[in-house]
């Protein structure tokens, strides 16, 4: 691994709307409320405060709430992946190899949330309430993987491992990184646990653990 490919460079956020329409305004103020406060704590009256828009304004685009949260965990997976993907491709995947190309993603995913810091408890307050749209939040995230060039994905250097079972693998790596450094504010914290995850990866848990952890 080279370090440098991996946390080095700079990284684009998402283009801006200079102008939001309604629907837009209305989904920034659920995004930052429901990131904020969480789901069961916000109304759709704080919701359109937020927007400086009516009630009745909420109901012309979205049915229910239940149906607002739905979009907002959408636009939320779709905006952590276009950021991702956009900055990964611009790292120049000919230079990585796979190894080099999981890592800078992750470290990619803790810089996009350091800019939006409501996404991840928008999205893990959504388990319990709108699980098989969380489903669908994982699953275009799995679709991804699935896309990659065959020298960009893991199992490449693992011969017979299952691919489905590799993506899983990672993804749940992805997740718990999430949580171990959405609310930690060292970014030498998490750097070093993404070197440490390049560690299990290349070299397997066994090569870190000591003689009286082993089976």
């Amino acid at each position: 691994m080279d370090s440098a490919k991996v946390f080095g460079g700079t990284a684009t956020p998402l283009p801006l709307l200079l102008e939001a329409g309604v629907r837009e305004r209305l989904l920034q103020s659920g995004r930052r409320l429901f990131g904020e406060k969480g789901y069961f704590e916000t109304n759709i009256h704080e919701v359109t405060d937020g927007a400086q828009l009516s009630v009745g304004a909420f109901y012309t685009y979205f049915d229910s709430k239940e149906a607002f949260y739905a979009e907002l965990i959408g636009q939320v997976g779709h905006d952590a992946r276009a950021f991702i993907a956009t900055n990964l491709a611009a790292t120049g995947t000919a230079d990585l190899n796979a190894l080099e190309f999981e890592l800078r993603g992750l470290w990619l995913w803790l810089v996009y949330l350091s800019i939006d810091k409501h996404c991840y408890n928008i999205v893990r307050e959504a388990e319990f309430v709108l699980p098989a749209t969380v489903r669908d939040y994982y699953g275009a995230f799995a679709s991804g993987y699935r896309r990659r060039p065959p020298a960009l994905r893991i199992t490449a250097t693992c011969p017979g491992l299952d691919e489905e079972t590799a993506i899983e693998y990672l993804m749940g790596i992805a997740h718990y990184f999430g949580l171990e450094t959405a609310f930690d504010a060292s970014p030498v914290n998490a750097r070093a646990l993404v070197e440490a995850i390049g560690g299990y990866l290349s070299q397997g848990l066994s090569a870190f653990l000591t003689p009286k952890e082993l089976p």
